[in-house]
């Protein structure tokens, strides 16, 4: 019998603001994060999305690296007017899977 197979999307905008409403000084744990909402099934791809202002990704290329060390693929776009917006769709971004 063939295992459960499951990727992962993340939205890194709505995951983020998300946590910091709950908990201001909450720290997400990427790694136990993938290991928690994949438990029992075979995770073939993790996936991170995100925006960023262009002028300030230098101040997230650490974390980048971060995710994609520990199994992420990161799909990051410059935000659609250089602030904090989220409402960019994935669909626009030119990603294709692969």
């Amino acid at each position: 019998m063939l295992g459960k197979k499951t990727m992962m999307f993340v939205d890194g905008q709505n995951l983020f603001y998300g946590a910091k409403q709950f908990d201001e000084n909450l720290d997400i744990d990427f790694v136990s994060l993938a290991d928690e909402l994949t438990d029992g099934r075979d995770l073939i791809r993790s996936y991170y999305f995100d925006s960023f202002v262009p002028e300030k990704r230098d101040d997230k290329e650490g974390f980048y690296k971060f995710l994609e060390t520990n199994g992420y693929r990161v799909i990051a776009e410059p935000s659609a007017n250089g602030t904090k917006d989220t409402s960019r769709k994935v669909q626009t971004s030119g990603w294709q899977p692969n």
